[in-house]
């Protein structure tokens, strides 16, 4: 059963115990992010015996109901990567492997696995969780519920269209938006002159912080 103490450090929500079995958990001290907060834990807790005395580290910090709000944006690493590499559909029978992968990231299998099913959901799926980020799945219409909405759209943000296409943001001048998008002319390219009107959502990963500073 879970505690409830509800308890609010640096980036982190945690319910935290009154006391372990062989100490106590304080908190990190001032200006230590959720990733750092995070290691520091799992560190505290193997030095106190966790593995032995209250099992996997990761089993207790779920138990304990700890929310690590962490900060960047590490699926935008994998995004770039992707786009550097210049993908897209193979005309004929042949199909892009990589494609193929983004598609079975979304649960997409038999007939339809091949680079002609629109693959853009796919793009981000994939991509969200090479950086250990539970996707949405292969369809517009899932991501439009999916993560945390923003009132607007900030660097990596999930942008859901008014019609059936995903992109994530890299930026915005105006009333354009710089968006990256798979699917976009058969590839993966980047548009410069995406209407803020073409835009339905925002959507971020719920247990990162999004930031309104574009690079």
């Amino acid at each position: 059963m879970k505690r409830d103490y509800p308890h609010q450090f640096n980036n982190v929500t945690s319910r935290e115990p009154k006391s372990t079995k062989k100490g106590t958990l304080t908190s990190p001290g001032p200006a230590v992010n959720g990733q750092e907060w995070l290691a520091a834990l799992k560190d505290a807790l193997l030095s106190m015996g966790g593995m032995m005395f209250f099992g996997d580290v990761d089993d207790i910090i779920a138990e304990l109901g700890i929310v690590i709000f962490l900060e960047g944006t590490p699926w935008m690493d994998f995004v770039m990567k992707e786009y550097k590499k210049d993908i897209s559909e193979i005309k004929g029978d042949a199909h892009d492997p990589q494609i193929l992968e983004y598609l079975k990231s979304a649960g997409i299998s038999g007939s339809k696995l091949m680079d002609e099913t629109a693959w853009c959901a796919s793009f981000i799926n994939w991509c969200m969780e090479q950086a250990g980020i539970e996707g949405a799945g292969s369809r517009r219409d899932y991501w439009q519920s999916w993560g945390q909405a923003l009132d607007g759209p900030v660097y990596g943000a999930v942008a859901v269209f008014t019609y059936s296409h995903v992109g994530f943001i890299l930026g915005q001048n105006g009333n354009n938006l710089t968006i990256l998008h798979g699917n976009w002319g058969n590839r993966i390219v980047i548009s410069y002159d995406i209407k803020l009107s073409d835009i339905s959502s925002y959507r971020y990963p719920i247990q990162y912080t999004p930031s309104n500073i574009f690079p």
